[in-house]
């Protein structure tokens, strides 16, 4: 296929987060391989890459925000015989903004992407469209600004011999790209890699699969301690060690080597089930001081929970000189957001 041939693809911001942080994993490897080969032809926004860092550079600083306190660098510095200093939360905040616009940048540049400016776009066109509930703002809807402004900039480059699919899991792109003659809508990678026709039929993966259990939960195991759980139940508990006991693949999709490669890339989605260890302060223990006017915690709770959660994934499996599976070689998450789960049942409430 030449290059005159390539498809017109924007990868949107919640597709590219998911595939993990700058440079983002196999599957952005693999959307290479296709800009690479002529296939395909990324197109993104400058505000794309915007949200992209601002998503990625959220959930750091969620994950390291203590460290913005003097006393927690203090204890740092004493456990670990290292100078950390305390860096205060705006400072880290932009410190971690700053690294992902220029790591996020640079993932999209070795896709040869063409990054289209939102400041080409016209207000006004944007504007009238929300005023008239027209669009990304059908139904009334207010807050779709980012996006209306991201439709209206590709919009602006799309013709009838360069049309665009634009990839994306925000099923509020689906009326306006429908009403588009020369725009489509796909709500994931795996429906892209499809539409491309790239995936296999490998009718025996499963009972490989099936046959590599033991492997693929260990591989899982030390996936989720790289990511980690939070509870969504209890308020500033920290989940502080998984144990995965059981696992179940579903929608499994394997796409065709290219090249010259020994290696399948499966595509999917898992429910894990693990055993969580986690600690929280005991609120019911609290006392108010009326000074200060907050709440102390004196005490902590903790307990030991079964938990599930399901989270898309992409497996590497090595294959063999006849291009059978042999090995499951990695395992990986492909998620947007934290791993939410619930560690008290309801009952177990008081």
């Amino acid at each position: 296929m030449t290059h005159g041939q390539a498809k017109c693809v924007f990868l949107d911001a919640n597709v590219l987060i998911s595939a993990g942080k700058p440079p983002g994993g196999k599957i952005v490897e693999r959307v290479r391989h296709l800009v690479e080969a002529g296939v395909v032809e990324v197109w993104s926004t400058d505000h794309t890459i915007r949200e992209i860092a601002k998503r990625h550079a959220g959930n750091d600083l969620q994950a390291v925000k203590d460290l913005s306190k003097p006393h927690v660098a203090a204890i740092m510095s004493f456990i670990t015989g290292l100078d950390v200093p305390a860096v205060g939360q705006e400072e880290l905040a932009d410190k971690l903004r700053n690294k992902y616009l220029a790591d996020t940048a640079e993932m999209l540049k070795s896709l040869a992407a063409t990054v289209l400016p939102i400041d080409d776009v016209e207000p006004s066109s944007v504007l009238t469209a929300y005023s008239e509930s027209r669009g990304l703002f059908a139904g009334g809807k207010k807050d779709q600004f980012p996006d209306a402004f991201i439709f209206a900039r590709l919009k602006k480059e799309v013709t009838p011999d360069r049309p665009l699919i634009i990839v994306s899991n925000d099923s509020d792109f689906v009326g306006p790209c429908a009403a588009e003659p020369h725009v489509s809508h796909l709500a994931s990678i795996e429906e892209l890699f499809g539409a491309l026709g790239l995936l296999m039929d490998t009718p025996d993966i499963a009972g490989f699969l099936a046959e590599q259990q033991s492997r693929i939960v260990d591989l899982v195991d030390n996936e989720l301690a790289n990511w980690g759980l939070s509870s969504d139940d209890v308020v500033d508990a920290d989940i502080h060690h998984t144990v995965v006991s059981r696992i179940a693949l579903s929608d499994l999709a394997v796409l065709a080597p290219v090249e010259a490669e020994r290696e399948m890339l499966v595509i999917g989605r898992v429910m894990v089930t693990a055993m969580a260890s986690w600690s929280a302060p005991d609120w019911d223990s609290a006392i108010y001081d009326n000074e200060d006017q907050r709440s102390y915690v004196f005490g902590s709770t903790d307990g030991e929970t079964e938990v599930d959660f399901s989270v898309d994934f992409t497996m590497i499996i090595l294959t063999d000189d006849q291009g059978l599976p042999e090995e499951v070689d990695n395992f990986s998450f492909r998620s947007e957001d934290p791993l939410y789960v619930s560690v008290n049942p309801p009952e177990d409430f008081r």
